[in-house]
């Protein structure tokens, strides 16, 4: 007999110290990915003409969750955990407004453009290769942000010119199934370029391999 409440009362206790509020405050039970996914996938209307939400909502509800549970978990305020490289610039600009209305803080004039400023080159630093986004949150946020994000792309454009070059050898590597010992980097070109060949090659490597230990869809072992 004790031994079986003994085999009750430990579950149940293990089971109240997950739910009791105040080891609750410690867990995250709902985040902004569902409203980031939708701003990925292009489907608010700033891409999408038929769209019933604008990516800036989606980012304010984003937001408010995000802000709301790392406010109640005592986390400083930041703001950079949501909103970078992946989310459109609208979705960004509604997550700065969502985030900082849960905190109860409103950024003044020098921190809100460092924090738009990061945004935009964390963008740049993803997504160097192309210079064509899309921002109409407000005249403020696109300014800031559009200028930071064409001042960073030619600081990145050897980088990614560079991961390109390494993302087509690997891809050719994949279709004859035959890979050097060791991995010759194009020469006569910058560091940044030879480092985005690198990264380029290699990411592609790693995307390509399949659960049995081969690589592509022509089943590559090297």
């Amino acid at each position: 007999m004790k031994s079986s409440l003994i085999k009750f009362v430990v579950p149940f206790m293990l089971i109240a110290l997950i739910i009791l509020p105040s080891s609750a405050k410690a867990l995250i039970t709902k985040t902004s990915i569902r409203y980031a996914q939708l701003d990925k996938e292009k489907r608010c209307d700033n891409f999408n003409t038929n769209a019933s939400t604008s990516c800036f909502n989606l980012g304010v509800k984003g937001g408010v969750i995000d802000g709301t549970q790392e406010k109640n978990t005592n986390l400083a305020f930041s703001v950079a955990g949501g909103c970078g490289e992946a989310e459109s610039p609208n979705y960004c600009a509604g997550y700065i407004k969502g985030y900082s209305q849960s905190y109860g803080h409103l950024p003044n004039v020098k921190e809100y453009a460092e924090i738009v400023k990061k945004a935009a080159i964390n963008k740049a630093q993803a997504y160097g290769a192309s210079s064509k986004i899309i921002c109409n949150a407000s005249p403020t946020f696109c300014g800031i942000y559009q200028s930071t994000y064409e001042k960073e792309i030619p600081t990145n454009a050897p980088y990614y010119a560079g991961h390109a070059a390494g993302e087509q050898d690997a891809n050719h590597v994949l279709d004859t199934c035959h890979q050097a010992k060791h991995l010759r980097i194009p020469s006569g070109h910058s560091k940044a370029w030879q480092t985005g060949y690198s990264h380029g090659y290699a990411d592609s490597i790693s995307e390509a391999q399949n659960d049995d230990g081969s690589y592509g869809s022509h089943k590559c072992h090297f």
